[in-house]
């Protein structure tokens, strides 16, 4: 008898079980369905996990950067206060909706699609403290 029997043989009171056992195969259908239920409950928590809220910089570097270092399609460059000086008395609130509307050439919340609003301002809060 092999381990394995002997643990069925225990499940099912001690009575030899064969492979085609209904009560062996309703075990494993349960069993599958825990497996499955645990590994898609892991699966829908990871995101959670790795979307970690990112800040200003990492949010620049990944995604604003493509267009606000070089000034492409008339974004305002970071580093260039004259560009950036009128912007940032528009206030925050001002800015983070217009960088969600989007504006000319740049889509709605740039390139950050995944952005929330927290990064959405701590990046732009990054360009501005950048170009003074």
């Amino acid at each position: 008898m092999t381990h394995l029997q002997g643990w069925q043989a225990d499940f099912c009171g001690g009575r030899p079980v064969s492979p085609n056992n209904k009560l062996m195969s309703t075990y494993r259908k349960i069993t599958m369905k825990k497996v499955l239920i645990a590994a898609a409950a892991a699966t829908l928590m990871l995101p959670t996990a790795a979307m970690a809220e990112r800040d200003g910089l990492t949010v620049y570097n990944t995604k604003c950067g493509v267009c606000h270092a070089s000034g492409a399609a008339g974004a305002p460059k970071v580093g260039d206060a004259a560009d950036w000086g009128a912007r940032a008395t528009q206030g925050m609130d001002t800015l983070l909706a217009t960088a969600k509307k989007g504006k000319g050439a740049m889509p709605p919340s740039g390139l950050c699609m995944d952005c929330n609003d927290n990064e959405l301002k701590s990046a732009i809060q990054y360009m501005i403290d950048n170009s003074k």
